[in-house]
């Protein structure tokens, strides 16, 4: 196995990726390396490619970048680049990115496999959507935070933000994951109760729009929402390429303290 056949792979299941436009690429390294055992992991950390290295990996897939242009006008971005792609270099170490193929992928994927980890009933999602519709009838606001906060303890994430009243009666919970999380196009789909990430809301005007319109809102790290789908993709891989051992690894996000 070589990472292309991965990419290959990717093009194959993933029809609503636009391929000639898409996030899901070799971001470093040879696509035609022959694959001695794959990591998988939700961002690749130093620490991550480190523990690939050491477990004989040579082929890394991430769910999010290794650069980012955020800070690429500052020194200390620059020497980020350079140093991780001399470590990649050192460890010989290809890294694809899957991303936009992982987040709509039907039941394994990002959003299908957040909604089971939950726990409740959930609609069929449409593979255009990156949102899902959860049967909470018979809960308030605050017994859907408690059953989150309660799941997503096991993934690191031992507290919760909320905006609006959770204090009513609630029936449709609208999920997002990663940084797709709209609120009105959330709500939109029927739902009474949202949650979201960090990473796809914004304290200001969503705590505006929570508050006025009477929506409640649960938000975690980003990403919390995705790990499962990421925990789903390191088990997908072997039923692909049965002859290549895989490996998830903890990026150590999110890491979270609730003082007491």
């Amino acid at each position: 196995m070589k990472p292309s056949d991965f990419e290959a792979h990717c093009k194959e299941i993933g029809p609503w990726v636009n391929w000639e436009n898409t996030t899901d690429v070799v971001l470093h390294g040879d696509p035609e390396i022959e694959v001695s055992s794959i990591a998988v992991t939700w961002l690749a950390t130093d620490a991550v490619i480190e523990e690939a290295a050491r477990l004989g990996c040579n082929f890394l897939i991430s769910h999010e970048g290794i650069y980012y242009p955020t800070f690429k006008k500052h020194a200390s971005e620059q020497q980020h680049h350079a140093a991780k792609q001399a470590l990649l270099d050192e460890k010989g170490i290809t890294v694809f990115r899957c991303h936009d193929t992982w987040d709509r992928m039907p039941s394994v994927g990002i959003c299908d496999t957040w909604a089971d980890f939950l726990g409740w009933d959930s609609s069929p999602r449409d593979t255009e959507s990156y949102y899902k519709v959860c049967d909470v009838a018979g809960q308030s606001g605050t017994g859907v935070a408690d059953q989150v906060l309660e799941r997503i303890e096991t993934l690191g994430q031992s507290s919760i933000q909320l905006m609006g009243d959770l204090d009513v009666d609630v029936s449709r919970l609208a999920i997002g994951t990663g940084a797709i999380t709209r609120l009105p196009a959330m709500q939109e789909l029927g739902a009474d109760i949202l949650l979201a990430s960090d990473d796809g809301t914004h304290t200001t005007y969503c705590g505006l729009w929570s508050f006025d319109l009477g929506i409640p809102v649960i938000i975690v790290c980003h990403s919390t929402s995705e790990l499962p789908g990421m925990i789903a993709l390191s088990e997908y891989v072997p039923t692909i390429f049965p002859d290549v051992a895989v490996h998830y690894l903890p990026c150590g996000l999110p890491s979270t303290r609730t003082l007491t």
